[in-house]
């Protein structure tokens, strides 16, 4: 039994965030960096600077040099170059694990922030996770206070078209009741003109209806969330209806034109009581500090901040591995490469394959691109597995095995159903990944629109071709769909792959669904995303008519061009031009249309349909005789 080996939670955040770092920079105007020591040096002027920026510059190089694991370090004053972008100064540094940034950059206009936020959009739109403490004076004689900051920090990286909900609240709304909500909406945005900014803002970030009916609750906006039920019952509509309307119309006007015209994602952020805060966008974490705090208190408070943030343990896992890749990539990648004979064998086999077509020669870089990968996780693996079962170790104990009150702390969904059907769609599916159609592609198949004027379509001709939506999983073994494959009638066929595919058809009743999900360890049902970017998890069953056993429903396909993906592949819409076989009176005929790749099974879960398909076309019919029913 793995026990752990820590006697605190923030001491696994620590060795997550803070023990990676290894760069670390200073952005502040006030202060002189190495190139203007130089110049001076050269020119035999003397540097200079304003304010403490020399104490302040001479701390942070004494901070990373004398740390057990010294930080490489530079000191920019977010100036240079002069390209007229406040983000362009430092582009060349947003690769660094940690940045110590001056909130006011501007000389000419000492209280704006504008720079900062620049920098910070920047490092949010990168895909390098960069912790950020912003370093600031506050408030204009508020003794240190950085709330104001904070505030415009959290609005600056929100983008302002996320508050339009889309909850489809207002789909069953008729339009006399949409007009009574309107001639209501500006009284209810005036109820929140007393609310402070971030609690409007938290209005505007919130994703779901349930997060939106917690923030009701708020103190603040006990007076909104009256008028709000009053409006509502008036119109005899949700509550949740006006909300989706009231954003979508009245917006964020309050602070729009401080708010981002990029979409750096969800912004996360909290002020808590004991002066620490945090923001947190995909790829960015900050904590803005006073600086009437020493810089050398500064790694404490961003661990602090982070302790505050409580990231949930499977994102410290991912953190610790992502870490690991970094920190043991040379020896794993020694590793990988010490066998000679094999690294011939590769290139070997990439060289022939420049002699095929280029769909052939990228499945190729692709497998060998996918055993690379397998063997680095290897030799990182066990490490990070210690990690993930100290924290396991840690949270038991110290929780009494509650999962109730990890899911709590954590803020994750308590619903069961709902993180069930999460889990299996993320361990039979992935992301549509290759060149051209696999084994494991999911195909929407639906019947060419007799209306030309596809664009133009009525909705009842929307709605009956909705109905006539298929879906289907390729089932031919990987080898025999490459491009590059042939021999027999694949050459008789030319540019036309044929392939098998086994039907599969969507739940749409709620109460088979969840049937499904009790029933999910008989692998009777897949659960898949379609489209890429959507979030809505589909149930699929094998059968047909939802029962629970039969026989599956397969089907001969060619596919055109040999099957390659046109266009950017993923995660571009994939459209393949493909051939099925109906019957015309008495004659079978060849029909053209059009599939759509809308999700991948695992390659297993492929595999596993495969299996049952074979036994299905490879039994044995017997001569056993059963009485007649009424005999």
């Amino acid at each position: 039994m793995v026990e752990s080996s820590t006697d605190s939670y923030q001491d696994f955040i620590r060795e997550v965030f803070i023990d990676p770092i290894r760069t670390a920079v200073l952005v502040d105007d006030e202060c002189p960096t190495f190139r203007k020591l130089l110049d001076a040096d050269v020119s035999g002027e003397t540097p200079t600077s304003r304010g403490d920026g020399v104490k302040i510059a001479k701390t942070f190089i004494e901070l990373c040099r004398t740390r057990r694991d010294p930080w490489l370090m530079d000191v920019h004053d977010g100036n240079e170059p002069q390209t007229g972008q406040p983000e362009d100064a430092v582009s060349h540094l947003t690769h660094s694990d940690l940045l110590l940034l001056d909130y006011h950059l501007d000389p000419q206009n000492p209280s704006s922030g504008d720079k900062a936020i620049g920098i910070l959009r920047h490092l949010a739109a990168n895909d390098h996770f960069n912790l950020v403490v912003v370093y600031t004076k506050g408030d204009d004689g508020a003794a240190g206070n950085v709330a104001g900051q904070f505030a415009e920090i959290a609005i600056g990286l929100s983008f302002r078209e996320r508050g339009k909900k889309n909850w489809g609240e207002l789909n069953e709304v008729s339009a006399d009741k949409l007009a009574q909500i309107e001639d209501k909406l500006p009284d209810l945005w005036r109820q929140l003109e007393d609310v402070d900014d971030l609690t409007i803002l938290r209005f505007w970030q919130e994703p779901d209806r349930q997060d939106a009916t917690e923030l009701l609750k708020d103190d603040q906006l006990a007076g909104f969330s009256g008028l709000l039920k009053k409006v509502a019952t008036d119109a005899k509509v949700r509550k949740l209806a006006v909300l989706e309307r009231l954003f979508d119309r009245v917006g964020s006007s309050r602070f729009n034109d401080k708010m981002s015209n990029k979409d750096y994602g969800r912004v996360w952020f909290a002020n808590e009581p004991d002066g620490i805060n945090w923001i947190r966008t995909d790829s960015l974490f900050v904590t803005v500090v006073s600086k009437k705090h020493p810089v050398e208190e500064l790694p404490k408070r961003l661990l602090r901040a982070l302790v505050a943030w409580d990231p949930d343990p499977h994102r410290l896992i991912v953190a610790k591995m992502r870490a690991l890749l970094d920190q043991n990539g040379s020896i794993a990648e020694a590793g990988v490469l010490q066998d000679r004979a094999l690294q011939a064998a590769w290139l070997r086999e990439i060289f022939e394959s420049g002699k095929e077509e280029e769909v052939s020669r990228e499945a190729r870089v692709r497998r060998n691109i996918g055993r690379h990968w397998e063997t680095l996780g290897f030799h990182i693996e066990q490490e990070g597995a210690l990690f993930g079962a100290q924290i396991v170790a840690f949270l038991n104990a110290s929780l009494d095995e509650n999962v109730d009150d990890a899911l709590k702390r954590f803020k994750l969904p308590r619903e069961e159903k709902e993180s069930v059907l999460h889990m299996n769609r993320y361990v039979c599916s992935k992301p549509i990944a290759g060149a051209h159609l696999s084994t494991g592609h999911v195909l929407l198949v639906r019947d060419e629109c007799k209306d030309k004027r596809k664009d133009e379509c009525k909705d009842e001709c929307k709605v009956e071709c909705k109905k006539k939506e298929r879906y289907f999983v390729c089932v031919t073994p990987a080898c025999d769909i490459v491009p590059d494959q042939g021999g027999g009638w694949r050459n008789e066929l030319k540019k036309w792959v044929p392939f098998k595919a086994v039907e599969i058809t969507k739940r749409s009743d709620k109460k088979r669904a969840d049937d499904a999900l009790v029933g999910a360890t008989e692998a009777r049902n897949l659960f898949l995303t379609i489209e890429p970017g959507k979030s809505e998890i589909n149930v699929f069953a094998l059968y047909r008519d939802n029962r629970e056993q039969g026989r599956l429903h397969w089907e001969h396909f060619f596919v055109d061009n040999y099957g390659k993906f046109q266009g950017n592949g993923p995660p571009a819409p994939i459209e393949l031009k493909i051939a099925m076989i109906k019957p015309s009176n008495d004659s079978l005929v060849f029909v053209e249309t059009t599939a759509r790749v809308v999700a991948h099974l695992r390659y297993e879960y492929a595999l596993h349909l495969l299996h049952r398909l074979g036994a299905q076309l490879s039994r044995v019919g017997l001569g056993f005789v059963a009485p007649k029913k009424n005999g």
